[in-house]
């Protein structure tokens, strides 16, 4: 998103609406169709899942490698160890990059170190939970929190090709266990783009 000219509400939502129309059309072959078992009687065509091994709403930005890596034939296949941009969004808010370091000393060995903000840890002070800052945005007036109608028609034009094409084809969804990680084909879907589902539990808890 391009900076907005002002922090009012108006300024950000424009630039908001801007970012949708520019966003190239959903493709059904970059999608993965998913249903946790116990809810087969509703169908929900989504990129979110139920049921999964965690709760959580967060953005990844795997960075790509440079191609032909000078270090790769003296410290083995580099490809896996992947700098990582992580934004949780709820719950527990956190934001972590992962990076290749040059571990300290004389010797050349890469190290794969955190740099993390976790808000609960970096601030003593009760943080309040989304819908909390929602309803304290409705009570105050606040209006950038919220999506304006022009922004929802964007969105929708977005989804809407894709979802009468899997009402059309029929596409059947995955189903998968309570407790896992959603579909088991989400991870061939990484796997062709050179990209891994990670997992912050270990690095904020």
């Amino acid at each position: 998103m391009e900076k907005p000219v002002s922090l009012e509400a108006e300024d950000i939502r424009n630039e908001k609406v801007k970012v949708l129309r520019s966003a190239k059309p959903i493709v059904l072959n970059d999608m993965v169709i998913g249903q946790y078992k116990s809810h087969t009687k509703e169908e929900s065509y989504t990129l979110v899942g139920k049921a999964m091994h965690t709760r959580r709403a967060e953005i990844r930005v795997q960075f790509r490698h440079v191609p032909g890596n000078l270090y790769n034939g003296k410290f083995g296949n580099l490809n896996r160890a992947t700098n990582e941009l992580v934004i949780r969004v709820q719950p527990d808010e956190a934001i972590y990059l992962k990076v290749n370091n040059k571990a300290p000393g004389l010797g050349m060995r890469l190290d794969s170190s955190h740099l993390n903000l976790h808000y609960k840890a970096r601030y003593s002070k009760e943080i309040p939970d989304v819908y909390e800052r929602l309803l304290l945005a409705v009570i105050e007036g606040e209006s950038r929190l919220f999506i304006r109608s022009d922004e929802l028609g964007a969105a929708w034009s977005l989804f809407t090709p894709v979802l009468k094409e899997l009402e059309e084809k029929k596409v059947i969804p995955e189903y998968y266990p309570y407790g896992i990680r959603g579909p088991v084909v989400a991870h061939y879907l990484a796997a062709r783009y050179n990209v891994k589902w990670g997992d912050l539990t270990s690095i904020i808890d």
